[in-house]
């Protein structure tokens, strides 16, 4: 069996004091601090009519709709439930297919 030796006990003491100063990391350890979440809408305002550029879709909720009209339309201000565009009204008939009644007078062009 091996002596422990004075030159030994001074390696471990002096590897003892190395580990004690490793970071002490908290794994586990709880602060109880209440936690905050934030939710960033826009980051930048990039002030371009180029809806791909945009960063929300609030250009294509405005902008597009200037330039035709949909099928069937959002009610932005309200529950955001479907209203009425071209389509007056809807019906699903499966997973892949809606049957739609258009508005009279509508020309596509």
């Amino acid at each position: 069996m091996a002596a422990f030796t004075r030159r030994k006990a001074l390696q471990f003491g002096a590897a003892t004091l190395g580990a004690s100063a490793l970071p002490q990391f908290a794994i586990g350890q709880s602060d109880n601090r209440p936690s905050i979440t934030i939710a960033v809408q826009k980051i930048v305002n990039s002030n371009t009519l180029d809806v791909l550029r945009e960063q929300s879709n609030v250009g294509e909720r405005i902008f597009f709709t200037s330039l035709w009209e949909p099928l069937i339309g959002k009610d932005w201000l309200g529950n955001l439930m479907p209203r009425p565009g071209l389509a007056t009204e809807w019906k699903r008939i499966d997973d892949q297919t809606i049957e739609l009644k258009l508005r009279q007078g509508v020309k596509f062009h």
